[in-house]
């Protein structure tokens, strides 16, 4: 709303907003690219995650979800 936006369009923005599969999409792309260790890799996504700004409990679900198979 300090920005100008009606508060219109900063609720369809917010009623779009899938922060677990934006974060998941994220990861899965930022893995790809990711080398070493298993905990070093997910130490650097975690890194990458917050850096993006998703709460800890998306970036840990995430996580887990993604290097449960490792």
């Amino acid at each position: 709303m300090r920005k100008g936006l009606s508060e219109e369009v900063i609720e369809e923005a917010l009623r779009n907003y899938d922060a677990p599969g934006m974060c998941l999409a994220a990861a899965e792309k930022k893995m790809r690219s990711l080398s070493g260790t298993p905990e070093t890799k997910k130490k650097k996504l975690i890194t990458f995650l917050r850096n993006r700004g998703f709460d800890w409990s998306t970036i840990r679900e995430t996580v887990e979800k993604l290097t449960s198979d490792e």
